[in-house]
């Protein structure tokens, strides 16, 4: 068993920060907390954006690090059960504020929105100005 598996999600935040980086463990155990119910929750979601925050610039994370937090944003706003497929007005505001500020984005949040670019099936005027960020 590893160092991350007892851990709640906000201990797993605190370590992988005193880490300064996100190893397989963490990704294991990340995964694991997002697997119990297979939904993604809005917490849930906020605490991988926290966690990109941190480290998202870090060469040495795990590799699954980005697919991870990439297909888990994407169950919560593109793939949720209220709006399937579609990203809506105050989907993309949730978004918006979470990303890193003006054109700052970390590599993981531009692949991030390539990703929702590719898999959604409409989406606000307001996404589409997120989308083009990952353009530039």
């Amino acid at each position: 068993m590893n160092q991350f598996q007892l851990l709640s999600a906000d201990e797993i935040v605190r370590l992988v920060h005193s880490l300064g980086k996100v190893d397989s463990n963490a990704v294991q155990a990340l995964e694991k907390h997002l697997q119990a119910d297979w939904i993604v929750t809005r917490d849930e979601a906020e605490l991988l954006f926290q966690i990109d925050r941190q480290v998202g610039r870090n060469d040495n994370n795990c590799p699954t690090w980005r697919g991870l937090f990439i297909e888990a944003i994407s169950r919560f706003v593109v793939f949720d059960m209220n709006t399937p497929g579609e990203i809506s007005t105050e989907e993309a505001e949730w978004l918006r504020r979470h990303l890193s500020p003006g054109s700052d984005l970390t590599p993981n949040e531009v692949q991030l929105l390539k990703h929702m670019r590719k898999h959604s099936t409409s989406c606000c005027e307001s996404m589409q100005n997120l989308f083009n960020l990952a353009q530039a």
